[in-house]
């Protein structure tokens, strides 16, 4: 109803084609009057299973190009970031387009059309002021790498990063100090979008100056990061038993696998660890254990996140966050429960940004504290079979980055 898809559904509507439009809400034209028109919320799991009854009820048998446009952002201080925000980006940039496609798959393989994601090339630079879009963006990225290939042969799936776009998304992010008049009209770009939905290759750019950027943003990633680290103030490396007081760690993810094992590294190291988890580690040798506490809390649940800070907030020297938490689910996208794949990213992406976030915000970590994100291999070779898995992991590499 607004900006890039607006602007490609009235591209459609000139071709001839028949156009379903998304969007919160009825923003209808002149020209764009013979376009069905469905007002949703693309935060609400109930909005978005509305979609495939209402196509029904319009007749539409078959999709020949779906197209993912909806976008939301936030600019900012990151340790200032609501989790209602995080959370609102994540879905709208993310989940949706991915729940979408879950659902309507099976029209658009039935004419082996095409899913088209709109990125940005924000998922290839660092974004201190906007990391939670960013690392939305970077998850699209990551999906499209490892989803592309589980059905290739019968679904063309594509994600098109653009550049800024003359629209108004800069305003509604907060970001009042851009002049978006500088940048390309949204009907050019959408002209470009257009040209690089015939490209063969899953991901694509909107235009060559573009493409030339993410480039080099891409192969000067270690000089990027090395410039970034030189700024950073470097801890001393004072070991923590010779320091006046026991410093303390979270773990989360602690209960089992990396988690586990580094939270017996750091108690040995002379740390005092918060150990979080849905089942919480139980067994610990009796001369560890004075300095193990177990939490029970999920990073999926806004009461876990809520837990943890009331923790951190009764301690003193908070120097260590360390985010192991992770869940998978192995098999295709297209099969896979909706319900089990959410907590796959409300674990390994959106709760880890909550937290972090909080903690940040409220200030519970000692100054010159250190926050680890674990990430994995698939933010670099994708993992056909755990689209989810390595969409959240992308985005959690890139979020780490920018912070």
């Amino acid at each position: 109803t607004d900006g890039l898809g607006h602007a490609l559904a009235i591209r459609y509507l000139r071709l001839g084609w028949r156009v379903v439009v998304l969007g919160r809400t009825d923003r209808r034209a002149t020209e764009d009057a013979a376009a069905i028109y469905l007002a949703l919320d693309l935060t609400q799991a109930s909005s978005i299973q509305r979609i495939g009854a209402t196509l029904s009820q319009a007749s539409v048998e078959a999709i020949d190009a779906l197209i993912h446009c909806a976008g939301i952002g936030w600019v900012g201080d990151s340790a200032a970031q609501s989790a209602a925000s995080i959370d609102a980006i994540v879905a709208v940039n993310f989940w949706a387009p991915a729940a979408i496609t879950h659902q309507l798959l099976p029209l658009v393989e039935r004419v082996q059309g095409r899913v088209a994601f709109i990125g940005s090339i924000a998922a290839f630079v660092p974004a201190p002021h906007y990391a939670v879009y960013a690392a939305s963006k970077t998850a699209i990225d990551g999906f499209v790498r490892s989803f592309a290939q589980e059905v290739v042969g019968r679904v063309r799936v594509q994600v098109i990063h653009p550049g800024p776009i003359r629209t108004s998304f800069h305003a509604k992010a907060g970001a009042g100090s851009i002049d978006a008049s500088r940048f390309p009209s949204v009907e050019m770009v959408a002209d470009r979008v257009l040209r690089a939905m015939k490209r063969s290759a899953w991901r694509a750019y909107s235009d060559v100056f573009t493409a030339m950027l993410a480039g080099v943003a891409t192969r000067a990633k270690r000089l990027i990061d090395a410039i970034v680290a030189a700024r950073t103030p470097r801890r001393g490396h004072t070991q923590p038993s010779q320091r006046d007081a026991i410093p303390v760690a979270i773990v989360t993810g602690a209960g089992s696998g990396l988690g586990a094992a580094m939270t017996i590294q750091l108690i040995n190291a002379g740390y005092r660890v918060i150990g979080v988890d849905r089942r919480p580690l139980e067994s610990m040798a009796a001369d560890r254990y004075a300095r193990y506490q177990p939490l029970t809390a999920d990073l999926a649940d806004p009461h876990g996140i809520a837990m943890i800070a009331e923790q951190a907030a009764r301690e003193d020297r908070l120097e260590l966050l360390v985010h192991c938490a992770g869940t998978s689910a192995v098999g295709p996208f297209e099969s896979a429960s909706l319900a089990t794949l959410q907590q796959v990213l409300q674990t390994n992406l959106t709760g880890p940004m909550q937290l972090t976030a909080r903690l940040l915000r409220d200030e519970h970590l000692a100054a010159r504290a250190s926050v680890v994100f674990v990430s994995s291999l698939s933010h670099f070779v994708g993992y056909p079979g755990a689209a989810i898995y390595a969409a959240s992991k992308d985005g959690l590499a890139h979020y780490a980055r920018s912070l």
